[in-house]
């Protein structure tokens, strides 16, 4: 092709001959017990490829840091145009079906979403689940709504509301320990375990 020359390098793990038939696109996949794990399943896959990208929060951090350069990170930067993603879905291979957008981060949950909307991957979600996937209190209505069992919770907008509701608890023999956690966020940051 005579604009291969311009395409971008990208983060890709691929040891087939052939240019990919399938890719998943991995954001932020750091963790070893997540997209790591995934990624090693989907290398057994004959033909398939995961490509890495950073969300653009991650990528911020980590530059902030001072151990990475923009040009070190240039291969896992995620396309943010019309005309950056079919840029970048050449250099993955013009005839390659990119399956899926994998988040493996809070922060980057909105870009993952972006970029499955940019590359029209074959994996597309319902905006609820969307919205259920950032924010704890919708995701338990829809755990509950699958008819699977779920704690006992409220969404507060303050100490006062989830004092009351602890004592409402109490009233009905509920009570044993509370967890309070923000609606949204990973590793549990800000969670706090209440014995009283």
């Amino acid at each position: 092709d005579e604009d291969e020359h311009v395409l971008p390098t990208i983060a890709i793990d691929y040891n087939g001959e052939e240019p990919p038939e399938k890719a998943l696109i991995l954001m932020d996949g750091f963790c070893p017990y997540h997209g790591g794990y995934m990624a090693a399943r989907a290398r057994e896959i004959p033909g398939v490829a995961i490509v890495y990208v950073l969300s653009d929060y991650l990528y911020g951090f980590l530059l902030s840091t001072g151990q990475e350069t923009e040009e070190s990170l240039a291969p896992m930067r995620r396309p943010r145009t019309q005309e950056e993603a079919e840029t970048w879905k050449r250099a993955v291979g013009r005839d390659t079906r990119l399956v899926a957008v994998y988040c493996e981060s809070d922060s980057g949950s909105q870009d993952a979403e972006t970029l499955r909307d940019l590359l029209f991957v074959d994996c597309q979600d319902e905006p609820a689940v969307l919205e259920a996937r950032r924010n704890k209190d919708l995701m338990q209505d829809r755990v509950k709504e699958a008819g699977l069992a779920t704690a006992r919770g409220r969404l507060c907008n303050s100490a006062d509301e989830a004092l009351s509701f602890a004592k409402e608890l109490k009233k009905n023999n509920a009570f044993g320990r509370i967890v309070v956690k923000p609606f949204r966020g990973v590793a549990s940051e800000s969670v706090t375990l209440c014995d009283t």
